[in-house]
């Protein structure tokens, strides 16, 4: 008799075990849902609505991400953690293709803009703008068309952040690449790539290297980059070279999420 009570027993918490995974299930997909609709309007919105001077249109939707784990928490917490936006192969006048993103952070949010995803008016704590430029990108600003970027320690795909690249490729009157060993730095408004050493090239005259070396040097004003402002960083990350800029406590305007921002130079 006992046998059978223990059996009864173990099958009710069974059974109460399942329900309560079955309701944690569906409130996790409903989550899920809730966040992935978010998402799609904010990136339909901005792919709808961008439309630079250029007439250079998006190739396709941004990729967008909104943050929270559970999302709908923000209903009770009026947060929104994190919303990114992200896009490749923007056609920027004066850059060329880049791959741009803009994160929010902290947004603090009304229950019908968690629902929506229109987070115009909200206030978030801050907006970190970036623009990535590869080695075509970068190969325009330096007139070399196969140019190449590599980190100079770790060789992987993803290689880290850092503040050194190895540039490789053929400089103007150069019949064989080169590569060469630079620094990436702001000097107030100014991003300074300058070349530290040769590392390799089949290029024999004594003053080859002075030339090879002056080739890789560049200074570019950031205020003219679609940033919003001047760069707060710069750096190399997974074969492009980043440039950011941050701004704290702003009221999120729709020009905000586009995938450039606007230049600052006067």
């Amino acid at each position: 008799m006992s046998s059978i009570v223990v059996k009864r027993k173990t099958a009710r918490r069974a059974a109460w075990a399942l329900g309560l995974a079955g309701v944690v299930g569906i409130a996790w997909i409903g989550d899920t849902m809730v966040a992935s609709n978010v998402e799609r309007k904010i990136s339909d919105a901005v792919y709808e609505s961008y439309a630079p001077e250029s007439g250079n249109e998006l190739a396709t939707p941004p990729s967008v991400y909104v943050g929270g784990v559970p999302y709908l928490q923000a209903l009770r917490s009026s947060q929104v953690p994190v919303v990114g936006v992200s896009a490749l192969d923007v056609d920027v006048d004066g850059v060329g293709m880049v791959n741009t993103g803009v994160t929010l952070q902290g947004l603090k949010a009304e229950p019908n803009q968690v629902w929506s995803g229109d987070f115009l008016g909200a206030k978030a704590q801050s907006m970190r703008r970036t623009l990535r430029l590869d080695g075509v990108a970068m190969g325009a600003w330096l007139d070399m068309k196969d140019l190449t970027i590599s980190h100079p320690k770790n060789i992987s795909p993803g290689g880290g952040t850092a503040t050194e690249a190895v540039f490789q490729g053929r400089p103007p009157g150069f019949h064989e690449p080169v590569s060469v060993l630079a620094t990436l730095r702001l000097v107030g408004d100014e991003f300074q790539l300058r070349p530290k050493e040769v590392i390799s090239s089949s290029v024999h005259p004594d003053d080859a290297d002075d030339d090879a070396l002056a080739a890789f040097d560049l200074t570019v004003n950031t205020t003219t980059l679609p940033l919003d402002k001047a760069a707060d960083a710069v750096y190399l990350e997974g074969g492009s070279i980043v440039f950011e800029a941050v701004r704290n406590n702003v009221i999120v305007q729709p020009e905000y999420l586009a995938p450039v921002g606007s230049t600052s130079e006067f």
